[in-house]
């Protein structure tokens, strides 16, 4: 259990200071609600993990070792290439239509 708790504070700690820190900071500024902004993240990080723990488990005892080696090598090149594809400005003016919490 030591293990599993040391590796979801480092996690926690470690996912909090990349995108989740900029998405804090700009919902909070629209929402002007920044403790609900941060519960909300919190909640979705946890979520996030969980569920990615679950499939990562369910991948791992369906797939043979080798076959999740290619399967790894092309969804990380493939996210690769997705990222050097510029985001639309679509939505950013609407306002939103869910809470502080669940947006």
């Amino acid at each position: 259990m030591d293990v599993i708790i040391n590796s979801f504070l480092l996690v926690l700690a470690c996912e909090m200071g990349d995108k989740t820190q900029l998405l804090a900071l700009v919902l909070a500024t629209k929402f002007k609600k920044p403790w609900t902004v941060m519960a909300g993240i919190l909640c979705a990080t946890i979520l996030n993990h969980g569920l990615a723990s679950y499939a990562g488990e369910w991948v791992a005892v369906l797939l043979p070792d080798h076959i999740q080696m290619y399967v790894l090598a092309i969804t990380f090149f493939a996210f690769g290439f997705w990222v050097l594809i510029p985001d639309k400005d679509e939505g950013m003016n609407q306002s939103p239509r869910y809470g502080a919490f669940l947006t």
